[in-house]
C-alpha cells in the first residue's frame, strides 16, 4: 500500500519519524511539538506555517489512514500524544524510516546529502553505497515509494523524491529549461559529490597511516 499524501499530510509524517529516531526521548509527540517541527525555518523544504487546528485535522487524516497513532496516556499527562505508523503500516525498517523522513521534510535530494542528514537518525550510513542499497530497495518495492530523477544539467549526481505523493506533485523528471540548454555557461559542479571525494580520500589516508602506526610500534622494544 501506497498512500497518497498532501503536503501537510507529508509534513506531519516526517515530523514523527524524524523525532521517534533523533530524539526518541521526546517522542510520542503532542500536537503543540507537531506543530514546531512542521513550522520550524530550518532543515525544512518548503517552509510553512501552519495552525495547530489545521494540524489537528491532519492528524486525524492520518490517522483515518493508520500512519499515525494515539499514545497511551503517560502518567500524570495532560496533552495527547501522537506516534507514527510507518514500520509496520509501511513496513519501514529504521534506515528506510530515516530516509523517507528526510525526503519527506526536505523534498529530493542526492545519495550524498541523504548519507549526511540521515545520519542523524541512523548510524547505519557508514557508505554512499549503503544509502544507496537503500534507497534502491524503496524504489523496487510494488508499489515504489521512491523514485530516482534524471539529472540535472550540469550536476554530477541524480536525486531521490518519495512517493508518498500524487502524480502532480512529482518533481519533474528533468529539469532543463530553454535558457539552460541554450546558454554556453558552464553551471557549477555539485559540491556535495566533491566534498565526499575528499572525504573519501582523507579515509584512504587516515586508514594507511595507521597501518603505518601500527608497524613502528611492532619494531619499537
Amino acid at each position: 500500500m501506497r498512500p497518497e499524501l498532501t503536503l501537510l499530510q507529508q509534513r506531519v509524517l516526517g515530523v514523527l519519524i524524524e523525532k521517534s529516531l533523533s530524539q526518541p526521548a521526546y517522542y510520542p509527540m503532542t500536537l503543540n511539538a507537531i506543530a514546531a517541527g512542521c513550522n520550524q525555518k530550518q532543515n525544512r523544504h518548503p517552509v510553512m506555517t501552519r495552525t495547530e487546528a489545521e494540524i489537528a485535522k491532519t492528524i486525524h487524516e492520518l490517522q483515518q489512514m493508520g500512519l499515525v497513532s494515539l499514545a497511551p496516556p503517560a502518567p500524570g499527562a495532560r496533552s495527547n500524544r501522537f506516534a507514527h505508523e510507518a514500520h509496520s503500516k509501511l513496513e519501514w525498517d529504521r534506515p528506510q524510516q530515516a530516509l523517507m523522513a528526510e525526503l519527506l521534510l526536505r523534498g529530493p535530494q542526492t545519495v550524498g546529502e541523504l548519507r549526511t542528514r540521515a545520519g542523524r537518525m541512523s548510524a547505519s550510513f557508514e557508505s554512499l553505497d549503503v544509502v544507496s542499497n537503500v534507497l534502491n530497495d524503496l524504489a523496487t518495492r510494488e508499489p515504489p515509494m521512491a523514485v530516482e530523477l534524471e539529472r540535472e544539467p550540469g550536476k554530477s549526481a541524480t536525486r531521490f523524491a518519495h512517493m508518498l505523493c500524487t502524480e502532480d506533485q512529482l518533481p519533474r523528471q528533468s529539469a532543463v529549461s530553454d535558457t539552460a540548454m541554450t546558454s554556453q555557461a558552464v553551471p557549477p559542479g555539485d559540491w556535495v559529490e566533491r566534498i565526499e571525494t575528499l572525504e573519501s580520500k582523507l579515509d584512504q589516508l587516515t586508514e594507511r597511516l595507521a597501518r603505518l602506526e601500527a608497524k613502528v610500534n611492532t619494531r619499537l622494544p
